[in-house]
């Protein structure tokens, strides 16, 4: 099996990163009924 590469890890962690902060943001402002 292929080894990752740095950039792909970084960009995988990136994106979880970026996944993970979006559902953050929503689950924020449904908690406040918006």
């Amino acid at each position: 099996m292929r080894g990752i590469v740095p950039e792909e890890k970084n960009y995988a962690i990136g994106w979880t990163l970026s996944t993970f902060l979006t559902l953050a943001v929503v689950s924020v402002v449904w908690s406040f009924g918006f």
